[in-house]
């Protein structure tokens, strides 16, 4: 992000988890702040001026990758999206934890070839 873009206000920022709780809020403040905002969901909250949605799952690698390569030219990014698993106490396995993670949708959201 250029300084001007970053003071200005101005510019696509890439929202995960726009559709509710803190992503939700974090896209209507920068709409309000009057960026443009793209924003990926498993359930997209509807697009609106300025807001554009996407439905797609951060878990399934191959769909993200796609939607990544398509995107336009992004200046910030907020992973807000996130799942949390529970369980009674010593009845969550290590895959529980990785599936919580956000390594390998992150690794696809700031390639740098994008």
């Amino acid at each position: 992000m250029n300084q001007s873009t970053r003071n200005t206000g101005t510019g696509v920022v890439l929202v995960t988890g726009s559709s509710s709780g803190i992503g939700a809020a974090i896209t209507r403040r920068l709409l309000d702040a009057g960026w443009q905002v793209i924003g990926l969901d498993r359930t997209p909250a509807p697009s609106t001026k300025g807001f554009r949605a996407i439905e797609v799952d951060l878990t399934d690698a191959s769909k993200l990758a796609a939607t990544v390569a398509a995107l336009p030219r992004i200046d910030a990014i907020v992973h807000a999206a996130g799942f949390m698993r529970t369980a009674v106490l010593g009845a969550l396995k290590p895959e529980d934890g990785r599936a919580c993670g956000a390594s390998t949708s992150m690794r696809l959201l700031c390639s740098p070839t994008r």
